[in-house]
This record gives structure tokens, sequence and C-alpha cells, in this order.
């Protein structure tokens, strides 16, 4: 973003850690706590002293190396330093060049897909009304629930593992597969058509999709006992997020 560059990169540490533990956490912080012995340090960041925040870099350029140090020791006894080497450190700078520069886009066409998925929505949400006989927000869990579960009395289709009844695209097909109910089927060409519109009103900067490509997984606790990868897929497979700036999507 600020043309900054890192030449002669030895070894990203998030790429790295991803490719022997892909199911951990890849923050810093979680790295600095399992790979290396230093005092948690990540609140200093919050400081409004100039020189607290100064120290609180330095410490981040020295745990990185510290870690790096680890994680190349590691992915030798693992044998995936050459995996790393190979596949992985190649893409990092190319990645970089791709969200700097960003996609450049049609605009005459992005208007002319938006305008096109508009109509379709605003007939398909019509026909949802009429069917039903109230207005409906197909994109509302609530709403499709209480449609769904009440008012057509379908059987109930719970998340996996609890007792919370789902709306989400594998409940509705399976519900459709075994109904034949037309409304669930023109819920879900709704969502389908909005997800499609949400990438024709992704915010644009200079033409352009400024993305962030992940390479590794990013992973949220969920509970004690369950984590929940919050984008890029495991099996290293690339996606694509909004940016720091929060532009962008998954392309």
């Amino acid at each position: 973003v600020l043309g900054i560059r890192t030449n002669a990169l030895q070894l990203d540490t998030m790429a790295a850690h991803h490719i022997l533990f892909p199911e951990f956490e890849k923050s810093l912080g979680y790295l600095c706590s399992i790979y290396i012995e230093i005092p948690y340090y990540k609140d200093e960041l919050h400081s409004e002293d100039p020189k607290e925040k100064a120290l609180y870099n330095a410490k981040d350029a020295c745990v990185t190396f510290e870690i790096a140090q680890v994680l190349q020791k590691l992915l030798k006894e693992a044998s995936l330093d050459t995996f790393y080497y190979k596949f992985v450190h190649p893409l990092l700078d190319p990645l970089m060049d791709m969200q700097c520069r960003g996609v450049k886009i049609n605009l005459t066409l992005r208007e002319q897909h938006r305008e096109r998925l508009g109509a379709e929505l605003v007939k398909l949400k019509a026909s949802i009304d009429e069917e039903i006989g109230w207005e409906l927000n197909p994109n509302s869990p609530k709403q499709v629930k209480e449609l769904i579960y009440t008012q057509l009395s379908l059987p109930h289709i719970y998340k996996r593992g609890t007792s919370t009844l789902t709306t989400g695209k594998e409940a509705l097909n399976k519900l459709y597969a075994k109904t034949g109910n037309e409304v669930l089927r023109h819920i879900l060409e709704y969502r389908q058509l909005s997800d499609k519109l949400s990438v024709c009103n992704t915010a644009l900067k200079d033409g352009r999709i400024h993305a962030s490509y992940n390479v590794a997984a990013s992973i949220k606790q969920t509970s004690a006992f369950k984590t929940k990868i919050v984008s890029a897929p495991v099996t290293g497979r690339l996606s694509s997020s909004a940016d720091i700036f929060h532009i962008g999507t998954n392309l």
C-alpha cells in the first residue's frame, strides 16, 4: 500500500506455520506463545506513548526473527522445507503485486450485470411474497425460519451437533428435495442472485478490486473446543478477502 517492499525475504512465518499446523491460529501473538519464550506484549500496541509504540514494533521484528529460526528447523524436521520453498514462498511476491495492482474491472459490463441482477431480484421477491402472502426478506434467517418451520410446518433440520434450527443452503436443498416446495427453490435462487449482486457492488479503487490474497487459513476460536475457518481453504488453494481498507472480496 505504501510502496514498501521486503527484499530478500527468507521466510514468511505465517505461511510456514500454516504448512506445519494448518488447524492452528495464525496471529503473531499466537506464534510467539507456542514457539518462543517471551512475556505477552501485544497489549502495548494500544499505548499512546510513541516510545512504547516504537518498542512494540521492535519487539515484533525480534520475535518474528526468533520464530522464523524455529520454523525453519521444524520444516526441515518434517521434510516440508522443500515444499515451502518450492511452492509457497515463490507465491508471496506475485500475490503482493496482485494485491497492490488490483484486478481491473469492466465497469460498463459490471453496471449492466448490476441492473440485470437487481431487476431479477425484484421480480423473484415479488413472486415469493405472492406465494406466501406476506413480505419476506429471503436473506433473513429469522424470517425464513418462521416461514419454513412454523408457517409451512416442514421437517426440522438442525445445525450439525446442535439443537439450533438452520435455514442454510444445504438445509433448504434437502427440504426442497423432500417436498418439492417451489418457495424453497425461489428462496435459494434469490440468495444466489444476492451473492452475485454483492460481488458487483464490491468497492473499487481506480476501477480495480484490491483484494487481500490468503495463503493461510485464518482460524477463529468459537468455543473452548471448536474453531472455525474464516478465510482461505486449508487445502492449499488460494482465496481472497477484503484488504485492510475493507476493499475487495473473495474473487
